[in-house]
């Protein structure tokens, strides 16, 4: 199945590079796709999960996630799409697609994370990179500004923030400012209206791999 899906997904890509696609709204499942050529792309796309549609506009991210390896379903029939991300899995799963490189350097964080945990490598990688302090809680749950923020990292932390920034409920800090802008700017994510972002707001698992899907050529390891 991943050798299928590689080759279909490759393909999809070569489709996307000829057609200019506009940012998705697709926060929630039943927002509809932004384009009508988009529409076609997506429901060209085979669903091997009971729970994701074949019409989800989710679908690429988490075929691209499965085939990379970045993470698998929760079964062998369904993704939970919804299910909410902590941030051992986010970080596991931006760990994973930047190849899974070892860490160079010894475990900075308390006895409490255990070097038996899943999570423990990319953990140590995040903070080696400077995604996450010693004191981040493994088990928190990820909202979307903490999520772009890792990926923004991850792209270099570019300057983004400038005039057009249409949201009024980003914090006031260089660093989410500019996160959340070049997220918007590189079609990672965009606002859950014209003008806010809802940075507090979880992520599911659809969102995540969604996110990273589309960031993923901006992605240092």
């Amino acid at each position: 199945m991943r050798e299928r899906i590689h080759k279909r997904i490759h393909a999809l890509l070569m489709s996307l590079v000829l057609v200019a696609v506009p940012v998705l709204v697709a926060e929630s499942e039943t927002a509809p796709p932004a384009a009508a050529t988009e529409t076609e792309i997506v429901s060209e796309l085979e669903s091997p999960f009971e729970d994701v549609k074949a019409d989800s506009p989710f679908l690429p991210g988490i075929l691209y996630a499965v085939e990379q390896t970045i993470t698998n379903g929760t079964t062998a029939k369904t993704f939970s799409p919804y299910a909410i991300c902590t941030h051992a899995q986010i970080l596991t799963f931006l760990w994973r697609a930047c190849g899974s490189p070892a860490p160079s350097i010894d475990n900075p964080f308390p006895a409490d994370i255990e070097t038996n945990a899943y999570y423990y490598q990319a953990a140590v990688w995040s903070y080696e990179k400077g995604l996450t302090d010693a004191g981040f809680d493994p088990y928190a749950y990820c909202t979307r500004l903490q999520a772009v923020t890792y990926l923004w990292k991850l792209a270099g932390a570019p300057e983004a923030y400038g005039d057009g920034f249409a949201f009024t409920d980003v914090p006031d800090d260089p660093d989410a400012l500019n996160a959340v802008a070049w997220a918007v700017k590189h079609s990672v994510t965009n606002g859950t209206t014209e003008t806010t972002f809802s940075p507090a707001k979880r992520c599911t698992r659809a969102q995540i791999v969604t996110f990273i899907y589309r960031g993923r050529d901006m992605l240092q390891a």
